[in-house]
């Protein structure tokens, strides 16, 4: 009886390890129209960081580059996926890589020799992804310096820089708060008191069937 519930109990630590190893797993999940879901930040990318291009947006020049004014009308203005939220990033002016777009270079992707690699790994398929329009690029973020000055990020390098004019031309990298999906996933703590329950009810009920 006493190497049962030792097995049982062993069984029931490993089961935990698994899901809680699940739980620790976070990053970049890939969404229906070309939306990038990132579970760390709870926000939701474009896959094309260079849709103003691709859109054809008025204010942009034929790189997709456009000033800090103009890239804050163009992305309040867009609606994808029926989603019409979109905003520039948000910058840390203390700490770069706790921006977003300073996560998305530092942790979301790989960086070798100040060449960024576009594909990111879907945490819950593992299948590859690569975002479209992506290159060593200046970007805007959301956040003004002052009067006349904003800050914006670079993919060349990762810097951030609050020096640049808002006359300037960057572009723009569109995201929005939270996820684009309604379904909800199970919290990893509650399937696992779900599991261990049945495993422990089926464990049970076979020991009981053994008895006379």
């Amino acid at each position: 009886m006493k190497n049962k519930i030792m097995k049982f109990v062993q069984s029931s630590i490993l089961l935990l390890s698994i899901i809680f190893s699940y739980q620790a797993s976070a990053g970049l999940i890939m969404r229906d129209e070309g939306m990038v879901y990132d579970d760390v930040l709870n926000i939701t990318w474009l896959l094309d960081a260079n849709y103003a291009k691709t859109s054809g947006a008025i204010d942009a020049d034929s790189s997709g580059k456009m000033t800090w004014a103009n890239a804050n009308i163009w992305v309040d203005s867009i609606n994808v996926g029926g989603f019409s939220d979109w905003r520039l990033a948000t910058v840390d002016t203390v700490n770069s890589d706790k921006s977003e777009l300073g996560h998305m270079f530092m942790v979301n992707l790989t960086n070798t020799d100040s060449l960024i690699n576009k594909s990111f790994s879907d945490v819950n398929t593992g299948e590859n992804y690569s975002f479209s329009n992506l290159f060593g690029s200046r970007y805007w973020t959301d956040t003004s310096a002052n009067d006349t000055k904003a800050w914006s990020f670079s993919f060349s390098n990762g810097s951030e820089n609050g020096n640049k004019l808002k006359s300037d031309t960057f572009k723009a990298w569109a995201v929005r708060e939270g996820d684009v999906t309604s379904v909800s996933v199970p919290e990893p703590t509650n399937i696992a008191m779900f599991l261990l329950a049945v495993m422990g009810l089926f464990h049970f009920r076979r020991i009981s069937k053994k008895r006379p």
